[in-house]
């Protein structure tokens, strides 16, 4: 269960694609938070992965875990000893560190995009009058993040300056590289591509600054 625009449904999403495990996608509509994710979750977070023998998986991490295991072809943490600790590194930084980027943009230069976006993954029937109204319910809840998260206009440029300086570092290693680690994606690879798609590229302002740098 997911929707495009989640940083977290993007990671595993991208994981379960390289792998080539069959999946299907539920969009977590309002019906589907009620009768799927809050029963089997206890609260409500998206993505949910729902295995074929039932079992429910809440946290990305978790996930690539119990994908890998089942699914051993085409693996997704290097077999040397640094390079796998890299890797749980890369997946980190992409996890937690990119979050400042993504959500700064997300609810400082996106926002009428974002509000109207949860507002058609929460009821996409609605008419688009409903759908705004019910994103700009939801909508606070999420951007209260940005103060514990430490992005403050203080330390908005800050924030910008080094995201800009990572998209330059990128250019320069995927100029060499096909991926965060040589050949194949690990870890850090689907961790990246969550917020650098699900937020910074998919939500237009930011997309216009990702694409012009």
């Amino acid at each position: 269960f997911g929707v495009e625009c989640s940083y977290y449904a993007a990671k595993i999403r991208a994981c379960l694609t390289y792998k080539r495990v069959p999946f299907v996608e539920v969009q977590a509509t309002r019906r589907v938070y009620a009768g799927e994710i809050l029963p089997r979750v206890g609260w409500p977070v998206v993505p949910v992965l729902v295995t074929p023998d039932g079992a429910t998986v809440p946290a990305t991490s978790d996930m690539v875990d119990l994908v890998a295991a089942r699914h051993p072809e085409r693996p997704v943490l290097p077999t040397e000893g640094a390079a796998r600790v890299l890797s749980y590194l890369l997946e980190f930084l992409g996890d937690e560190w990119l979050k400042l980027p993504a959500m700064h943009y997300r609810w400082n230069h996106n926002y009428e995009f974002i509000v109207a976006e949860f507002g058609r993954n929460n009821d996409p029937e609605a008419s688009p009058a409903e759908q705004w109204r019910v994103g700009g319910k939801l909508a606070p809840r999420f951007r209260d993040w940005l103060v514990p998260l430490g992005v403050v206009p203080a330390s908005e440029a800050t924030v910008e300056q080094d995201y800009l300086a990572l998209l330059d570092l990128l250019d320069t290693h995927f100029a060499a590289h096909p991926y965060l680690l040589g050949g194949a994606p690990t870890l850090g690879d689907f961790a990246f591509f969550g917020p650098l798609y699900a937020h910074l590229e998919r939500d237009p302002n930011s997309g216009a600054t990702m694409h012009a740098r």
